[in-house]
Parts: structure tokens; C-alpha cells; sequence
């Protein structure tokens, strides 16, 4: 008798059917950080598994200050180092899954991970943590969470654990 789940491993099912698919649209959301990297693993072999698109979104945001003193941010640089580092990435995702993309966003990314997930019509959201919790979790808020508590539309965090 085959292993629980056909041998794959433990909530990795695209769904209750084996033969049912149940995604074709999983969007990533990454900061490029090990969380992000770690989740990012996870969305390719559910894609993988299920045959659905994925999408790599990378959201940046404009400093609260940056209207007062623009000479301060270079936000253009800022905006083309990001489009690099998400091209290199989806180049990357296109040798294991060749119709992956990526997008670009600029804005809160609490509030533009779901929009673009809306506009884009994704059955599943990705996220990384970092597990964050007490304190640290209060002063520095956690986008994920955020995401988890808005989100109309199913949302998997990946959870990097932290000493």
C-alpha cells in the first residue's frame, strides 16, 4: 500500500484529489531575503506539482520622507536594482518552470501583494516569514501577517526559523 499522500511529502498536496488541481495561479511575493528564498522554493514545486502559473512579485516602497528631500533616495537606482535582481531571479525560475514571470510594484507592499494579487486573478499567495515573535514581532509588524488577516484569497507562509 502506497505512503499517505502517494509518497510526497507532508502538505505538499495540490488538493484532496490526486488528480484534481487546484492552483493555476500562485503568486510569490519576495524582498529577495532568505525568507522570500524559502518560500520561493516551496511556490515552485506546488507549481510544479499542480502545473500552475507563478508569478514573482518584488514590492518596494517610497520613504515616508522621500517627497521632503528627494536628493536623499535615489529612487530610480533603487528601482532599477530591484528590476535586475528580479530579472536574475526569474531567469532562474524559467530553467525549472518555463513560464514563470515576475512584476514589479512600488507602494506598501501589504497593500500592493494584494492588489496585484486581485488584478492578476492568483489562487494562492506565498510568502516568507521570519518567525519573528514578542517584541520584535510588535516593533517591526510583519507584512505577512498582514497579508494572512486581508487576504480574500488563500495565503502560505514559509516560516524561517531564527535562534
Amino acid at each position: 500500500m502506497p505512503a499517505a499522500g502517494g509518497g510526497r511529502k507532508p502538505g505538499l498536496r495540490t488538493s484532496c484529489y490526486d488528480d484534481e488541481v487546484m492552483f493555476k495561479h500562485i503568486l510569490v511575493s519576495t524582498d529577495f531575503g532568505e525568507p522570500a528564498q524559502q518560500a520561493q522554493q516551496y511556490a515552485v514545486e506546488l507549481a510544479q506539482r499542480s502545473g500552475s502559473k507563478l508569478t514573482l512579485l518584488h514590492v518596494y516602497g517610497v520613504p515616508t520622507d522621500y517627497h521632503a528631500d528627494k536628493e536623499k533616495w535615489p529612487l530610480a537606482e533603487h528601482g532599477r536594482a530591484a528590476q535586475a535582481a528580479l530579472d536574475e531571479a526569474v531567469a532562474k525560475l524559467r530553467a525549472v518552470l518555463p513560464a514563470a514571470d515576475g512584476h514589479i510594484e512600488v507602494g506598501d507592499p501589504r497593500e500592493r501583494i494584494l492588489a496585484y494579487a486581485k488584478q492578476a486573478d492568483v489562487d494562492l499567495i506565498v510568502v516568507g516569514t521570519h518567525g519573528r515573535r514578542g517584541f520584535a514581532h510588535l516593533l517591526l509588524g510583519s507584512v505577512a501577517e498582514w497579508v494572512v488577516r486581508m487576504s480574500p484569497i488563500p495565503v502560505l507562509t514559509v516560516s524561517t526559523k531564527h535562534a
